[in-house]
């Protein structure tokens, strides 16, 4: 068809020159208005033809700019598609851009597959917790801390010249144990002649002193027990005997009816 059209524009290209070099014969006679007329149509189908190229010249120009920009990155289409974990390998990111799609972690509602895969091998597990182990009771715990003056200020001699503390140790009953500390263990017994009368049994704490312990931490162990000794307060726990004649050492307390401060306050929590 453009090839038609080409044709038919070329034969309409063939005009009269404008001057003519040869002077016609006699018997031919020169129209002035045919000559016009041969003019404007030549000018008339140069100007559709210069028209026509120019058209098609900008149309595929037109087409040549949408195709680049179709395959630049920047302008390509994203497109959301659903892989399985098990055929994208690893969970991670991908480019939407790259040649690859893009892995969707979470399928829109409603699509295939947006289930749960109930595979095993899809099956998410947590290595278990760790098992708490409780504190063994034959561990040591770090005493105080003390300074080395402090050690040197502290004296024992008061507490072997106070006679009406000295108990014999053949009169205690140990029952339980019942915790420990940095010094070593406290246990529940019973104290037979410590009240009157003297055939009066009485339920006392015993604070025992490690056999390893050290002379600087046999004066702290007596030192921490001073305010007890001293102090006599319905709400003070009373020191009422004390066995250092010899190892280990040993300091008797009077018994808590409700029990130590911790248990009463767990206890006692909601009031």
């Amino acid at each position: 068809m453009w090839y038609l059209v080409l044709c038919y524009l070329f034969d309409l290209l063939n005009a009269r020159p404008l001057e003519p070099s040869v002077p016609p014969p006699d018997g031919d006679l020169v129209v002035g208005d045919d000559e016009a007329s041969g003019l404007a149509s030549s000018w008339g189908a140069s100007i559709v033809l210069v028209c026509l190229v120019t058209s098609v010249v900008f149309l595929l120009g037109c087409l040549c700019c949408n195709r680049r920009r179709s395959s630049s990155p920047a302008f390509r289409e994203f497109r959301n598609s659903t892989h399985s974990l098990n055929q994208a390998g690893q969970v991670g990111f991908v480019n939407p851009l790259s040649c690859s799609p893009e892995l969707s972690i979470f399928p829109p509602p409603g699509a295939a597959g947006a289930g749960i895969d109930q595979q095993p091998h899809s099956i998410i597990s947590f290595e278990p917790l760790p098992t708490l182990v409780p504190p063994q009771h034959g561990l040591v715990k770090r005493p105080p801390a003390y300074s080395a003056e402090l050690v040197r200020q502290l004296s024992s001699q008061n507490w072997f010249d106070d006679s009406d503390l000295r108990f014999p140790r053949q009169q205690l009953h140990y029952v339980k144990e019942i915790g420990r500390g940095w010094f070593g263990k406290v246990v529940e017994g019973e104290a037979r002649g410590l009240e009157d009368p003297p055939h009066r049994t009485s339920k006392v704490f015993v604070r025992i002193l490690r056999e390893d312990a050290s002379q600087a931490e046999k004066l702290f162990f007596l030192h921490e027990a001073n305010p007890y000794r001293r102090l006599r307060h319905v709400n003070i726990l009373r020191l009422m005997a004390t066995c250092l004649d010899t190892e280990p050492c040993l300091l008797v307390f009077e018994s808590c009816s409700r029990g130590d401060l911790k248990e009463f306050l767990l206890s006692n929590e909601a009031s």
